[in-house]
């Protein structure tokens, strides 16, 4: 049995999908791999040393702007887009007036696809500001960035096919 008092704690903390996305799939991509993932290490020696943990700490602020979503954006068009959409997911104590408290929690964070790594830096950077240290991220799937030219030419193939 290991020793609580020991062991390091690394939270996994999902990557929060819009309530729109959430309503229309009927789960959280993120969440559903964290908690796989939770379940397969907790099965392993790590936990001798690692107490892993599911870190909801993140939310979604408000619905994303633009019917296409991102799979049509460059990088720069989806940092700017990803900027600022995403906060500390509210406690009770910050109800009360007190931010959250992530002040040197180890965090790894977890998304479904890596397209520009605009989501991973925007989740990061909050999750900083707040004190945490952010040790990893993981992903199932990665999408390869096109080329301006691969994009240009995707454009204009949908727009020719839209008419």
């Amino acid at each position: 049995m290991r020793n609580k008092t020991s062991s390091q704690q690394i939270y996994w903390v999902p990557i929060p999908s819009t309530a729109q996305s959430a309503r229309r799939r009927g789960f959280v991509p993120a969440e559903l791999l964290a908690q796989q993932t939770l379940r397969q290490l907790r099965k392993t020696p790590l936990t001798e040393t690692f107490e892993f943990q599911l870190g909801r700490f993140l939310r979604q602020k408000s619905r994303l702007s633009s019917a296409t979503g991102q799979k049509l954006l460059g990088v720069s068009a989806r940092r700017r887009r990803i900027l600022d959409s995403m906060s500390i997911r509210p406690t009770l104590t910050s109800v009360l007036g007190r931010e959250r408290d992530l002040r040197g929690k180890k965090c790894v964070l977890v998304d479904d696809v890596l397209t520009t790594g605009a989501t991973l830096k925007a989740a990061t950077s909050i999750l900083e500001k707040h004190g945490a240290h952010v040790i990893g991220a993981i992903t199932v799937a990665a999408v390869p960035r096109k080329t301006s030219d691969e994009t240009k030419r995707h454009n204009v193939e949908t727009n020719l096919t839209q008419r």
